[in-house]
């Protein structure tokens, strides 16, 4: 390519790697400016260009000057940013990646990273995401082992969900760990506390609903009632009798009755 035609318009030239100051939305597009490599913060704002399917933005410069690099050239008379290259303010922070692996992060506020780690080794995927408190919620589908693959989700604040090929096992559990549901081949097991607010059926074909615990208490009452005017009658001085009447039937009610007929 001769001289004359490096000068066309469409043809960058003067590839250099300059400090970006500051990013702005411009007409929905994304402006950077950079350093002037000298002229300070003169130059204009120019149009961040971005590989296709993926968009980022530089946080501004610190103080002393520390901040996001770009690759800037011109086209004719015009600047172009044309990457935002690695921000060693943030990428210090960042787990190390593996050969064959990638990472993709962002850094809020705080200066704590975000990040989606594809492991180059085993193909492992995690999602790492800060929280204001000093933790965490993470996400990943651990691929490491053969036939021991397991996905986990876990919240900051401790509940979580385990799908482990391992044990064959699907975990939910509580923040404190004390309370739990466990799927596996032979059934599901329940730990700790369980509150049934609504009704039950237990079993197939035939089956009858669980009582709840205020229907429950209800006949309880009743069968105390009659239990205790029998011991009246018994506990009685002299022979032992009783009028008619004296002692309430007990008649089971619908729910009392279905648990002792099975209809």
């Amino acid at each position: 390519m001769s001289d004359e035609d490096s000068d066309d318009v469409g043809t960058l030239k003067g590839f250099t790697i300059a400090r970006t100051l500051l990013a702005t939305y411009r007409s929905g597009f994304i402006g950077v400016q950079v350093d002037g490599m000298g002229e300070g913060a003169t130059m204009p704002v120019v149009q961040l260009h971005h590989p296709y399917g993926f968009l980022s933005v530089p946080k501004a410069v610190e103080a002393d000057g520390d901040g996001c690099d770009a690759l800037f050239a011109y086209e004719g008379g015009i600047g172009h940013a044309l990457l935002a290259l690695g921000d060693s303010r943030h990428t210090t922070l960042l787990p190390q990646v593996k050969g064959g692996g990638s990472i993709q992060y962002g850094i809020n506020d705080a200066k704590k990273p975000t990040f989606a780690l594809i492991d180059g080794e085993s193909g492992t995927y995690q999602v790492y995401v800060p929280t204001k408190g000093g933790s965490a919620c993470t996400f990943s589908i651990d691929v490491s082992e053969q036939d021991k693959e397991a996905i986990r989700l876990l919240h900051a604040m401790g509940m979580g969900l385990t799908l482990d090929g391992d044990t064959k096992t699907l975990t939910i559990n509580n923040r404190t760990g004390s309370a739990s549901i466990i799927l596996d081949d032979d059934g599901i097991v329940l730990s700790g506390n369980v509150k049934v607010p609504g009704g039950m059926t237990m079993g197939g074909a035939g089956a009858v609903p669980l009582a709840l615990a205020t229907l429950t208490a209800t006949e309880l009452a009743k069968l105390v009632t009659s239990v205790g005017q029998i011991a009246a009658i018994l506990n009685a001085p002299g022979p032992v009798s009783g009028a008619p009447g004296a002692v309430t039937p007990y008649v089971a009610g619908s729910v009392a009755a279905s648990l002792v007929t099975g209809k």
